[in-house]
């Protein structure tokens, strides 16, 4: 057999074949010689701080160890929606573990595990680089046999040039999603806001615009002329810059409606397990 080392090779102090399985005798280390010489199957598994007293075999059983005596299961995968509903990425290149189904409905994302653990450790949802660079943030409420997800986004303002050609009314970068003119009134739509301030600028000087009536999703906007005449038939001189400001920094985001092909969540979690 040669010799070992007791320190590492380099500077340390060789122990002989004879030596060595004396020592190893002194300690009852067997199984855990077993494992380390090609038969895993007879080992049990290696602590960080030593030898586990626990019993619980990584290969068969899918559990991995972290403090002695405990084992735990992963739960990991690739959470998208590509516009199918959420679900984790399961094909060439990503594999779930631990994941039995995937659901979602307007406040959160539900994962459920197929088992039931003893104990949670620790479960992180991340965004990948595209929904971090769109702003949105992701926790989780975790539990021993599911977990639910939510979502959230930085607030942002909406700021768009909108105008009428005499036929229908547009939003120059589709930030305003609906547009309806009726009475003199401008109606724009667009994504959740909270409070209720926002700006309003003509072009052209025809027309002096205001700012009506907010909601969290609506955005009023009504034309005058100089005299102070509100303008209730809408003409090519209806055009203006509009911006609704949101108060809140962070808004809860409803799962279902966020479709993204390239954008993940991923996640990653232990979750003890008995032995």
């Amino acid at each position: 057999m040669g010799f070992a080392w007791a320190n590492g090779p380099e500077g340390g102090t060789p122990i002989s074949a004879a030596n060595l399985n004396e020592l190893l005798q002194k300690v009852d280390l067997d199984d855990e010689v077993a494992y380390l010489l090609g038969n895993p199957t007879a080992a049990t598994t290696l602590a960080v701080d030593g030898m586990l007293d626990a019993k619980v075999d990584p290969l068969t059983t899918g559990r991995v160890q972290g403090a002695s005596g405990r084992a735990y299961q992963v739960i990991a995968g690739v959470l998208r929606n590509s516009g199918s509903g959420w679900a984790f990425l399961n094909d060439s290149g990503h594999q779930p573990t631990n994941i039995t189904s995937v659901s979602a409905n307007s406040t959160a994302i539900t994962i459920n595990y197929g088992f039931t653990g003893t104990k949670v450790a620790a479960l992180l949802v991340t965004p990948d680089e595209t929904f971090a660079q769109d702003g949105y943030f992701a926790g989780a409420s975790v539990g021993l046999s599911s977990s639910t997800i939510k979502l959230a986004r930085m607030g942002q303002s909406v700021s768009d040039y909108v105008s009428y050609n005499g036929t229908t009314w547009t939003s120059l970068a589709g930030v305003f999603t609906g547009l309806s003119f009726s009475s003199g009134t401008l109606t724009l739509t667009h994504d959740s806001m909270t409070g209720a301030t926002g700006s309003v600028a003509g072009r052209g000087g025809v027309y002096q615009p205001q700012l009506g009536a907010m909601s969290a999703t609506t955005t009023q906007v009504e034309f005058f002329d100089w005299a102070g005449t509100k303008i209730t038939t809408a003409n090519t001189n209806c055009r203006a810059y509009v911006t609704r400001n949101t108060n809140r920094m962070l808004t809860p985001v409803d799962p279902t409606t966020i479709t993204a092909p390239t954008a993940n969540l991923w996640v990653l979690g232990l979750i003890e397990v008995a032995p």
